[in-house]
């Protein structure tokens, strides 16, 4: 059974057919970058993203 983590680390390879395991995830600021390696052809990329402040553990505070 794959869960939405095991998705969402697996991307398809722009490079070749395989598909991208996630290598290294490093955060900064709220940005992720995801190094990818494909199976297949053994290439790497990088994807980054915005991480949303509810997956930080940070807590909202009720607007008043």
């Amino acid at each position: 059974m794959n869960s939405h983590a095991d998705v969402q680390y697996k991307q398809a390879c722009p490079s070749c057919r395989g598909q991208g395991a996630a290598n290294e995830v490093t955060m900064r600021n709220y940005q992720r970058t995801i190094t990818y390696v494909c199976s297949t052809c053994m290439k790497t990329w990088t994807a980054t993203d915005q991480v949303p402040l509810d997956l930080m553990g940070e807590e909202r505070q009720p607007s008043r």
